[in-house]
C-alpha cells in the first residue's frame, strides 16, 4: 500500500519489496527489477498494490504485507521530508526506526526488566548498542500508563548495534523469559 502524491511510486516499490522478499530464496544474480515480478509469478507468488491518494498520516508512506500459510508479516515505512526514511510499523506496533545498519528485532512481553536484560547480555558479549527503539500497541501503551508498569502484552524492540550479532548470542537472547522472538538483520 502506498500513500503519497507520486503516481509512479507503487510499481517500483512493489518490485523492490519482491526483490527483498526473494533475496534469501533465489540466487540474487538471477533476479533484478526487470524480471522479479516474473520470478515471483513462477513460484506462485501473487502480488497486488494499492495507491491511496494524498499523503498518509506521516507524509509519504508505504506498507508491505506478506502472507503465506498461517503466517503474516506487516511492515510500514515513511519518507519524512525528501531524504529521511523511517520504519514506522512492525506488525501491530508503531516504531520509529532508521532503516540502516545491524539490528536485532525482538518481540517480547511488555514487563519490567526486559530492556535491562537485553542490554546487559549484549554488553557482556561486547556488542555495543547504538540505539534502542520500543514499540507497543496503542492499547498496551494506555494500559501500561494506567497500571504504572508493564502490561504483559506483546511489544517489539529494535536494537541498532555496531556489529553483527552472531547466532549464539541470538539464542541467549531467546532464553530471556520475556523474549518471544529475536532475529538479526542488516539493512
Amino acid at each position: 500500500r502506498y500513500a503519497g502524491r507520486r503516481d509512479e511510486a507503487p510499481r517500483p516499490l512493489l518490485l523492490a519489496a519482491l526483490m527483498g522478499a526473494l533475496r534469501e530464496v533465489v540466487d540474487q544474480r538471477n533476479v533484478n527489477l526487470v524480471n522479479v515480478h516474473h520470478v515471483a509469478a513462477e513460484r506462485g507468488i501473487e502480488t497486488a498494490f494499492t495507491r491511496v491518494d494524498g499523503p498518509g498520516e506521516l507524509g509519504e508512506e508505504v506498507e508491505l504485507r506478506l502472507e503465506g500459510g498461517d503466517r503474516s508479516v506487516r511492515v510500514g515505512g515513511a519518507l519524512l521530508g525528501e531524504v529521511q526514511g523511517r520504519i514506522v510499523r512492525i506488525g501491530a506496533f508503531r516504531v520509529d526506526v532508521a532503516p540502516r545498519g545491524h539490528m536485532v528485532v525482538l518481540r517480547n512481553r511488555d514487563v519490567p526488566g526486559v530492556i535491562g536484560r537485553i542490554g546487559t547480555l549484549l554488553g557482556a558479549r561486547k556488542i555495543n548498542i547504538a540505539n534502542f527503539s520500543l514499540g507497543r500497541s496503542e492499547a498496551a501503551a494506555r494500559a501500561g500508563k494506567a497500571s504504572g508498569g508493564g502490561t504483559g502484552a506483546e511489544a517489539v524492540c529494535v536494537v541498532h548495534v555496531d556489529t553483527r550479532v552472531p547466532e549464539p548470542v541470538l539464542k541467549e537472547l531467546r532464553k530471556i523469559p520475556a523474549v518471544v522472538v529475536a532475529k538479526a538483520m542488516r539493512l
